[in-house]
């Protein structure tokens, strides 16, 4: 399932980065992904539009990819499996 989430989480980031190269691994780190203060709230955004009680500052509480990909298999397991189908 991580790589299902994986391929869904680079997919809403392309959505909203004018960085289309961007791809994020397990170990992608949202501190040093080089995203602007804007290209970040969009790409929250974007997940809010999926999990709608997502914290605005979930990057402060998942630092890192595999950490969000935790965070929502653990908060928002239903939601997770409704986009993913």
């Amino acid at each position: 399932m991580k790589e299902q989430i994986l391929k869904y989480l680079n997919e809403a980031i392309a959505e909203v980065s004018d960085e289309k190269e961007i791809t994020l691994t397990l170990e992608t780190s949202f501190i040093t992904l080089g995203l602007d203060s804007y290209d970040a709230m969009s790409f929250i955004g974007r997940l809010k539009e999926d999990f709608e009680e997502l914290p605005v500052t979930i990057f402060l509480q998942c630092q890192t990819t595999q950490d969000l990909i935790n965070y929502l298999e653990k908060n928002h397991n239903e939601e997770l499996r409704q986009v993913l189908s």
